[in-house]
């Protein structure tokens, strides 16, 4: 279920674009196993958040987080 709402192109992370981050916070939440969430988590974490620092898209991938788990 990628959030269709936000311009996921517009915002950046430490490598570019964060197209990839709904893919990733949907792998993460739907993972089967400790594995393919550890992996999915990995994807966003030296992504989006290096070392404490924060990038564009942080905000909205933590809203997007937040609001697919308390609607889970």
């Amino acid at each position: 279920m990628n959030d269709s709402t936000e311009d996921w192109s517009q915002l950046r992370t430490a490598i570019g674009p964060a197209t990839f981050v709904p893919d990733a916070i949907d792998r993460m939440l739907g993972a089967h196993s400790d594995s393919e969430a550890a992996d999915a988590y990995w994807e966003l974490d030296n992504r989006v958040v290096i070392q404490g620092q924060l990038f564009e898209a942080a905000e909205q991938t933590t809203m997007t987080l937040l609001s697919r788990l308390l609607s889970g």
